[in-house]
């Protein structure tokens, strides 16, 4: 017996029948919100805990000082290639250190506010055998000429690469060609082989004087000049002399 021919929408759904649902669907029906909100917190709290790690991988380096000791001589000079500079010396010692990896040293810039002076000065940082030359008042009111001499190890020229969590405590002597007046503030500019740089600034208002070290073991007295007692004699053309 011949069958009537199927309709075109027999293999179709019905109303009542259902449609497969998805993974998804049936993962999200099942009643397992208390599971979806446990694991949520937990990508939360793991993302606050690894988000400080992560921002501090990608800061650059920064460098940090604090003033260990400070001397002063009002009318220093020092000469060199470029020529003589005339002004007053500073002798800061300062502790030096970075965060968030190495800063490799190229060179050191100081930089020195005054009292009543809108203009910031570029001081010339030195390097010699004699760095300073002062005056101690004894108590009788004797004067004695006093000399200041760092070895080159605590120099800041010394400085190659500053680490984390170490500290590199170096004078950083400097001449600024201008009259005495009271300072306030010394800016110091670090600066790597790729020419960044960081900065950090010491002001006098929060230098506390009860916290400064007196550096008395790197000044020394002075020898007396003598006067030469050997006189010069002139060699004539054609003549040798030795002594």
């Amino acid at each position: 017996m011949n069958q009537p021919p199927s309709s075109p929408n027999a293999n179709q759904p019905t109303s009542l029948q259902t449609p497969k649902r998805s993974a998804l669907t049936q993962f999200f029906k099942a009643n397992h919100w208390k599971e979806i909100t446990t694991l949520t917190l937990s990508l939360i709290g793991a993302f606050a805990w690894l988000s400080p790690y992560v921002y501090e991988q990608f800061k650059k380096p920064q460098v940090e000082g604090k003033l260990i000791s400070l001397s002063s001589v009002l009318n220093t000079s020092f000469s060199s290639e470029e020529g003589e500079v005339e002004g007053i010396g500073y002798y800061p010692r300062i502790g030096f250190t970075s965060v968030n990896g190495n800063f490799p040293v190229k060179k050191v810039e100081v930089f020195i506010t005054f009292e009543g002076d809108k203009n910031k000065y570029q001081g010339v940082v030195i390097s010699a055998r004699e760095l300073g030359r002062g005056v101690k008042i004894t108590p009788d009111g004797k004067k004695i000429s006093r000399i200041l001499q760092v070895p080159p190890t605590e120099h800041v020229r010394s400085m190659v690469v500053l680490q984390p969590s170490q500290v590199q405590i170096v004078f950083v002597p400097f001449i600024v060609a201008r009259k005495y007046a009271p300072f306030t503030e010394m800016e110091f500019h670090v600066y790597d082989f790729e020419n960044n740089h960081s900065s950090f600034v010491i002001s006098k208002q929060d230098i506390d004087s009860r916290s400064i070290l007196l550096d008395d073991q790197y000044w020394h007295d002075a020898p007396e000049e003598k006067s030469n007692k050997f006189k010069v004699q002139p060699v004539l053309k054609g003549e040798s002399k030795t002594p």
